[in-house]
């Protein structure tokens, strides 16, 4: 179920939540939620089955945003939004398992930029999660992940060069941020970084502390590995499973006599 929470059911500014009266045992575990609204017109719906270890804090600053939690009932950590900017949108699916922690970053509360507007980042249904951090500091930016994938520990996507370059003759900005997508089925290896405007087709893998700094695609459709620092294919045609017996025993390709 989603519980839609209005910005003075719940505010926590020293960490310690406020429980209005009067309480109905049914409803979402407010002392597991943590919202600070500094804005109008922000609707935020959080799904009420979230585990008891883990925990949600939700920072809005700005107006007209909409961010929706739909399903809490596999994580076991902790999820964190930063929002900064008027008319942007988070949402994430159901089947979501945070093992350690989701950070979401959208815009940030600087005085030399101001707040971002019409930015949007959507999370699919069946993501895994060991730890992640999403970023992006722009108005009109889109972040996409997709359904069935695996983020391994210290995963970053990071949707900004953080500041302009400029082209010396032409006087143009050369690193405007657009999209970025991880397609459906991917799996983000330990330490990788996903970089603007990068598009990765679904089944890609990206190996440990990769960085990934350009789309990649296959002219046959093929699924890939990506690794190395800038990531580079080095194994094309492949697929991987979540877990698989056989593999943990280790006894297919490593019989001991």
């Amino acid at each position: 179920m989603i519980k839609r929470i209005l910005k003075n059911l719940l505010k926590s500014t020293n960490e310690t939540a406020v429980i209005p009266e009067p309480i109905i045992e049914q409803e979402i575990k407010l002392q597991q939620v943590f919202i600070t609204d500094n804005g109008i017109n922000n609707i935020v719906q959080v799904a009420e089955n979230i585990t008891p270890t883990g925990q949600v804090k939700i920072e809005i600053k700005g107006n007209n945003n909409r961010i929706i939690i739909r399903d809490l009932s596999k994580m076991c950590g902790q999820f964190n939004i930063s929002l900064n900017g008027n008319n942007c949108v988070f949402e994430s699916g159901n089947d979501l398992y945070i093992a350690s922690s989701l950070v979401i970053v959208l815009g940030q509360d600087h005085q030399n930029f101001g707040l971002i507007d019409n930015t949007k980042c959507t999370l699919g249904n069946n993501i895994c999660i060991e730890g992640m951090s999403i970023v992006t500091f722009h108005s009109n930016a889109y972040i996409e992940l997709g359904n069935n994938l695996m983020v391994s520990d210290n995963v970053v996507l990071y949707h900004t060069d953080g500041h302009p370059i400029y082209d010396n003759i032409t006087g143009k900005i050369i690193n405007p941020v657009h999209r970025m997508v991880v397609g459906d089925d991917c799996w983000l290896g330990a330490k990788c970084t996903i970089l603007k405007n990068v598009i990765l087709p679904p089944g890609t893998i990206v190996g440990y502390n990769a960085v990934v700094s350009k789309s990649f695609t296959d002219p046959n459709g093929k699924t890939f590995v990506l690794a190395g620092n800038p990531a580079k294919i080095v194994r094309r045609d492949v697929f991987y499973k979540q877990s698989d017996i056989e593999y943990i025993k280790n006894q297919i390709f490593n019989k001991v006599n």
